[in-house]
């Protein structure tokens, strides 16, 4: 009875460390979205806002301007320091969104990014925390 636990309770373990890695997507997509969201951080470090904007979708578009764009992610980035490298990241897919959450290390502060990408892979949401 004391293995039949103690393998229930590993099975159980397990699902959630596979459900933690890949978001309820399947490996690849996950990977796929990652570099997605890395690419357009580093859009975002390098001060290419344009270019960021261009893969904004149509709401997001009217909703964030280049301008505000620039206004208000460039205080948080030099804030922020030297970016450094991308950290834990996870991907996961609601309502035909792919949502992803990965965290950027920066020399002075860690931020955590939340970028949200629509059925046509243009991007619906930008979060910086």
């Amino acid at each position: 009875m004391k293995k039949k636990i103690t393998i229930l309770l590993l099975t159980g373990f397990l699902f959630i460390l596979v459900g933690c890695v890949s978001g309820n997507v399947d490996e690849e997509t996950a990977q796929t979205y990652t570099t997605k969201a890395e690419d357009a951080i580093q859009l975002l470090n390098d001060g290419k806002f344009e270019e960021l904007y261009e893969q904004f979708d149509e709401k997001m578009s009217s909703e964030l301007s280049v301008e505000k764009m620039n206004a208000e992610v460039t205080p948080v980035i030099e804030e922020s320091g030297e970016f450094q490298s991308f950290d834990q990241s996870s991907v996961e897919m609601k309502e035909g969104y792919y949502i992803v959450t990965i965290t950027g290390n920066y020399s002075n502060v860690n931020r955590v990014y939340t970028i949200t990408f629509d059925p046509e892979d243009k991007i619906a949401g930008l979060f910086v925390k």
